[in-house]
């Protein structure tokens, strides 16, 4: 019976890379959602409350959400992805069993598709391991090729979600093809930060679209973007230079501003929590990633809150 056990386990490991599978965990845009995309910057971390990793199964497990044979046939196809991985392996261990296992709430704005794209891309490519530096043209180019990838689940992609899961480490953007990641940030030097939890999942493309549109047929939604932009290059400032009172005032300003113009994309559930928050100055909600539902994001620059549907998260 050993013996046949061992067989087994041999069998499993045959043609596998010889070292643990690593967690890829999901990413938070603190700042930056929708005027990223009119070019301000940004700001984005690794959120280490949710993760998913590549496994083989147990006896009991269950059945897997993504179907990573479609995705390996997606790879093994586009060009440069198929130099760069090994389709063969890939394919050889989702014949026994391969899949992603996950906590990463999907719809939520947490980068779920990001996550999986990094740990393929980690398992089997045949030149990539992470490190603890990365200059901004490796960036760049592992940006790309993650974009490349995450298409195939979102149709186009920045890739943002994939580097950040990918290197494991914050980044901070000055546009959209320029990124930097970042040490040492005294994030531990503001106040508490939160997830508040709408149940509802949500999908970017619609909301994004509507922000496009409105964006282009309205002089004054384009002049309230640009404030918008100017607040959130301040704000992102004010955090890396651990100003925490000017932190503080332009966080509520931004919530302000979104209460008042972003109406679309806050769900009606939340509404009367973030207005209690602004009459209050107790905390202050943001959006987190494209609203409409999943998570938002609370700040509170004093104390712990203890309020239904929050979760407090470490940066």
């Amino acid at each position: 019976m050993i013996f046949v056990k061992i067989l087994s386990m041999m069998k499993l490991v045959r043609g596998q890379k010889f070292y643990n599978m690593s967690k890829f965990y999901s990413k938070i845009l603190l700042f930056g959602e929708y005027s990223i995309i009119k070019g301000s910057q940004g700001l984005a971390f690794p959120l280490k409350k949710f993760y998913g990793e590549l496994k083989f199964p147990h006896v009991n497990a269950s059945k897997p959400e993504h179907n990573l044979s479609d995705f390996c046939e997606y790879i093994s196809v586009t060009g440069i992805l198929a130099n760069l991985l090994d389709t063969d392996l890939f394919r050889s261990e989702l014949e026994q069993g391969l899949y992603f296992d996950s906590n990463i709430p999907i719809g939520h704005g947490v980068g779920s598709s990001g996550a999986l794209c990094a740990s393929i891309f980690a398992r089997y490519s045949k030149e990539f391991k992470r490190k603890k530096t990365y200059t901004q043209s490796e960036l760049k180019y592992l940006q790309d090729l993650m974009a490349l990838m995450e298409s195939y689940y979102h149709g186009t992609s920045s890739g943002l979600d994939c580097l950040i899961s990918l290197i494991d480490k914050p980044v901070f953007i000055r546009s959209r093809n320029d990124v930097e990641s970042i040490e040492d940030l005294p994030k531990h030097k503001m106040g508490h930060f939160y997830l508040y939890e709408t149940h509802i999942i949500r999908k970017t493309a619609p909301l994004v679209h509507t922000f496009l549109k409105d964006y282009d047929q309205s002089q004054q939604v384009r002049e309230g973007v640009q404030r918008f932009s100017q607040l959130t290059n301040e704000l992102i400032l004010s955090l890396l230079q651990a100003k925490k009172t000017i932190f503080d005032e332009l966080f509520s300003q931004i919530s302000r501003f979104q209460y008042l113009n972003f109406e679309t994309m806050i769900c009606d559930n939340i509404k009367a929590f973030w207005l209690q928050g602004l009459e209050s100055k107790e905390f202050f909600v943001k959006l987190c990633g494209a609203g409409g539902g999943g998570y938002y994001l609370v700040y509170s620059p004093n104390k712990a809150l203890s309020y239904p549907n929050l979760t407090k998260i470490d940066l």
